[in-house]
C-alpha cells in the first residue's frame, strides 16, 4: 500500500507561542508530579515501615503468652487472625522448643516493598522463638496509583484549558497584529506601497509595525527613483546616435535594442522578436552569419571585439557598419553589448580621398612630363605642318603626313586630359551658357557617330553656370562618347536633356551634393549594354575601362568627373543591364547676366604680317619653328636661345622689337622676369608667354602682370600667327 501523507500543519507564532507555553506548563506539572511522587513514596515507605515494625512488635507480644505455655494451637490461631486483617501477607513463627509453627512466607510471594521484619520472642529474659513477618503494602501501592493517575488527568486537562485561554489571548494581542503585518508585507512584495499599518498597543509589535512602514515608504522611493533611473537610461540608451544590440551571451540571441538600430536598419520591435540574427548580417563573404558568430563567441568568452562590418537593412540595402562587441553582466545575466556606427558616409570619404591622391599621385607625373612633352610635340607639329606645305595634296606622303597630325593632335588631347583629370590644367571660368556647349559639342560629334544611333536633345536654352568653355565641351564630349560606344555594335538613342532645377534637402543624397540650391542638370542617356554593378564603383577610377585597346584610354569618365568636380558640382550614374545608361551632371546655376564680351579675330593682311618680333626659346627646334612660320608670315624675327641672351640685346638697343614671344621656363632667366624686366624698360612692348606647362603662373596672373596673352603648347602655326597678328593689333 502507498503511503499515506499526512498534511503539513500550518504554524504561526500564535500556535506557537500557545504550544510552547502549554509544554512549559505540562513540564512544571510533571516536575511537580514528580516531587508530589517521590515525596508522598518516602512519607508512605517511612509511615508503612513503623506500621509494619509496630505490627510484628505486637504480634511478637500476643505470641509471649502461648509459646511459653506451649500452647501451639493458639500460636497459629494468632498468626491466622494477623494474615486476615489484611495488613500482614506473610508470617514465619518457630519455637525454641518445638521448632517451626506457622510459615506462609513461601505462598506469599515477596513483591512488598518492604523487606521481611524479624523479632525474637522472649519472657524475663528466656528466649521462646523467633517471628518473621512480611507486611502487605498493596493498599497502599494501589490508592497511590489512584492518586498519580487522578493528578495526570488533572494535569492535562488543566493544560488543554490553560493552552485554550492562551490561544484566545493571544489572538487579539499577537496573532490578529500579526496577521496584519504579514498581509501589509505581501502587498508591498506585489509592488504596493500605498498603504499603511495603524500603530497597536504592543511596543514590541508597534516597532514592527513602524518598521514595516518605514521599509514601503523606503521601497517605495527607491522604486520611484529606480524608474526614473531606468526611465534616464532607456532614453540614453534610445537617443544615442550609435544602434545598441544587447545578446545573450550563451546562445547570441538578440535581448534588446534601441531605437537607432531600429531606425538604421529598418525593422520594429515585433520584427525583433521574431527574427533571427542572420537576418541583419550580410551575406557576402567574409560577412556572413558563421563570421558573425564566431566575433560574439569571443567577446561573450571576455576578449573585445572592434571590427568593421557590412550590414543589411530591411530592405536588403547593405551598409557600412563599424562593430564594437564587449562582455557585460545586466540584472544579474551575462550579455554581450554591441555598438554599431554607421560608417557608410566615412567609407565614401576614405574612397574619395583615396581617389583624390590618385589623382594627386596622376598630377605630379603628368606636370612632371607635361612641359617636355608638349615641347617635343610642338616639334612634331610644326615640322608635319612644314611638310605638308611640301607634300603634293592626294599623294601617299601627304597622306602619311596627316595620319602624323592626328596622331599628335591625340597626343596633346591625352595630355590635356590627363592634366584636367589631376586639376592641374588652367581653368578660365566664366559665365556661360551651357546650352551653347552642348550643341557644339553634338554637332562635333555627329560626324563620328554611326547613323544607327539617333541622337536626341531637348536643352534649356536660359541654363546659365560659371565654368570653362574647354572644359565643358570636354565633358560633354567624353560623356557622349562613351555613350555612342555603348550603343555601337546594335544601335540605339543618345539622348541629351539640359534644364535648371532646384534640389532640396530632401534630394541631395541622390544627386551627391552639398548643399540645397539651383542647380543645371545635364543628362546623357543610352539604349546600350549598360554598367555591370560589380564594376559600378570602378567607372570613375583612371585608366579603368572594359572597351578595347583601340577604344579608349580609361581616361574619359575619370576626366568628366574631374571636370564636375573642379566645378564644384556632382555627376551621378544609374544603369540597368541590357536597358542602357544614364549620367546627371550637377553643377550650380548661376542668374543670367550681360553675354560676354567677345572680340573676332582681325583678318591677317594680304601681304602678310608686319613688325619685328623677338623669340626666345631654349628649345631649339620650337625656336627654328617659330622663326620659320612667323618670317613665311612676313615677320622680321630675332630668335634667342635664353632668357639672359634676349635681355642684354633688349636693355642694349639692339634692335626695336615691336613683340616679345618668349618660354616660360627657361634656364639663367625664366619667361617671367624676362618680361617683367622688358615691360619696366619698354611699357609700350606687347608680351606673349608661352609654356609646355607651369604651376606658378596661369593665365590670369599673366593678364595681372600686363602679358598680352598666354599661349599653352604645342601650337600650331594658325593658332600662333593668328595670336600675334591680333597682339599687334591692340588686342589681348
Amino acid at each position: 500500500m502507498p503511503a499515506t501523507t499526512l498534511p503539513r500543519l500550518r504554524r504561526t507564532i500564535g500556535g506557537e507561542l500557545t504550544l510552547r507555553l502549554s509544554l512549559m506548563v505540562l513540564l512544571a506539572a510533571v516536575v511537580l508530579g514528580a516531587g508530589y511522587y517521590l515525596y508522598s513514596t518516602t512519607t508512605v515507605s517511612r509511615r508503612l515501615a513503623a506500621e509494619a515494625a509496630h505490627t510484628a512488635d505486637e504480634l511478637a507480644q500476643v505470641l509471649v503468652l502461648p509459646l511459653y505455655n506451649i500452647d501451639d494451637e493458639a500460636v497459629r490461631r494468632a498468626a491466622k487472625i494477623y494474615i486476615g486483617s489484611g495488613r500482614v501477607r506473610g508470617v514465619r513463627v518457630t519455637s525454641t522448643i518445638s521448632g517451626v509453627l506457622f510459615d506462609n512466607l513461601a505462598s506469599a510471594g515477596s513483591s512488598s516493598s518492604l523487606p521481611p521484619i524479624d523479632r525474637g520472642i522472649t519472657r524475663d529474659g528466656l528466649e521462646l522463638g523467633h517471628l518473621t513477618l512480611l507486611f502487605d503494602d498493596a493498599p497502599y501501592l494501589s490508592a497511590r496509583k489512584r492518586a498519580v493517575w487522578t493528578t495526570a488527568v488533572v494535569t492535562l486537562a488543566g493544560i488543554v484549558l490553560i493552552g485554550g485561554v492562551l490561544r484566545l489571548v493571544l489572538r487579539p494581542l499577537v496573532t490578529e497584529p500579526l496577521n496584519g503585518i504579514i498581509q501589509r508585507l505581501d502587498e508591498i512584495a506585489r509592488g504596493n506601497y500605498e498603504g499603511r499599518l495603524a500603530p497597536v498597543p504592543q511596543e514590541e509589535l508597534n516597532a514592527i509595525v513602524t518598521a514595516a512602514n518605514r521599509m514601503s515608504d523606503e521601497i517605495a522611493d527607491r522604486s520611484r527613483r529606480l524608474a526614473e533611473s531606468e526611465q534616464i537610461h532607456r532614453e540614453i540608451f534610445n537617443a544615442t546616435s550609435d544602434a545598441i544590440f544587447i545578446h545573450d551571451a550563451e546562445t547570441g540571441d538578440i535581448l534588446d535594442v534601441n531605437q537607432t538600430m531600429l531606425d538604421m536598419y529598418g525593422y520594429s520591435r515585433e520584427d525583433i522578436e521574431e527574427m533571427a540574427q542572420c537576418n541583419i548580417s550580410g551575406a557576402d563573404p567574409p560577412y556572413t552569419w558563421d563570421e558573425a558568430r564566431r566575433r560574439l563567441r569571443l567577446a561573450a568568452e571576455g576578449e573585445p571585439q572592434l571590427f568593421e562590418w557590412r550590414a543589411m537593412r530591411k530592405n536588403g540595402e547593405r551598409f557600412w557598419v563599424e562593430v564594437a562587441l564587449k562582455r557585460t553582466r545586466l540584472r544579474g545575466k551575462a550579455v554581450v553589448l554591441a555598438v554599431v556606427r554607421d560608417i557608410t558616409e566615412r567609407k565614401e570619404l576614405e574612397a574619395e580621398l583615396r581617389q583624390a591622391q590618385k589623382i594627386e599621385a596622376m598630377g605630379v607625373l603628368a606636370g612632371g612630363i607635361a612641359h617636355d612633352f608638349n615641347n617635343i610635340l610642338s616639334a612634331i607639329f610644326g615640322y608635319t605642318e612644314l611638310a605638308q606645305l611640301e607634300a603634293e595634296p592626294g599623294s601617299r606622303l601627304a597622306e602619311d603626313l596627316k595620319q602624323i597630325e592626328k596622331a599628335s593632335e591625340r597626343a596633346r588631347d591625352l595630355v590635356r586630359q590627363i592634366l584636367t583629370f589631376s586639376r592641374r590644367q588652367e581653368q578660365e571660368k566664366k559665365p556661360l551658357r551651357l546650352a551653347l556647349v552642348v550643341k557644339e559639342a553634338l554637332q562635333f560629334l555627329r560626324s563620328s557617330i554611326p547613323a544607327t544611333i539617333d541622337i536626341r536633345r531637348r536643352i534649356d536654352e536660359e541654363a546659365m553656370i560659371m565654368g570653362d568653355p574647354g572644359q565643358m565641351h570636354q565633358l560633354l564630349v567624353n560623356l557622349c562618347t562613351n555613350a555612342y560606344h555603348a550603343m555601337e555594335a546594335a544601335g540605339g538613342t543618345l539622348t541629351v536633356t539640359l534644364a535648371v532645377k532646384d534640389i532640396g534637402r530632401r534630394d541631395l543624397p541622390a544627386a551627391g551634393l552639398d548643399k540645397p540650391g539651383r542647380y543645371v542638370v545635364a543628362e546623357v542617356s543610352d539604349t546600350g549594354h549598360g554598367i555591370d554593378p560589380a564594376i559600378m564603383d570602378k567607372i570613375f577610377e583612371p585608366y579603368f575601362t572594359t572597351k578595347e585597346k583601340d577604344k579608349g584610354t580609361g581616361l574619359g569618365l575619370a576626366v568628366a568627373d574631374g571636370i564636375v568636380r573642379s566645378h564644384k558640382g556632382r555627376v551621378t550614374v544609374y544603369s540597368e543591364l541590357g536597358r542602357g545608361t544614364t549620367f546627371r551632371v550637377y553643377l550650380p546655376a548661376i542668374d543670367r547676366g550681360p553675354e560676354p564680351a567677345g572680340q573676332d579675330d582681325a583678318p591677317l593682311p594680304p601681304g602678310g604680317g608686319h613688325g619685328r618680333i623677338l623669340v626666345v626659346d631654349d628649345e631649339e627646334s620650337i625656336r627654328v619653328l617659330s622663326v620659320k612660320f612667323l618670317e613665311e608670315a612676313g615677320y622680321e624675327v630675332t630668335a634667342c636661345a635664353n632668357g639672359d641672351e634676349a635681355w642684354r640685346l633688349l636693355r642694349d638697343g639692339g634692335g626695336d622689337f615691336d613683340l616679345l614671344i618668349t618660354d616660360l621656363t627657361m634656364p639663367v632667366m625664366t619667361g617671367v622676369e624676362l618680361a617683367a624686366k622688358a615691360m619696366r624698360l619698354r611699357p609700350d612692348l606687347p608680351v606673349i608667354l608661352c609654356t609646355g606647362f607651369s604651376e606658378q603662373l596661369d593665365g590670369r596672373q599673366a593678364r595681372e602682370m600686363g602679358v598680352r596673352a598666354y599661349l599653352h603648347k604645342p601650337l600650331t602655326s594658325k593658332e600662333l600667327l593668328a595670336t600675334v597678328h591680333r597682339v599687334l593689333a591692340g588686342g589681348a
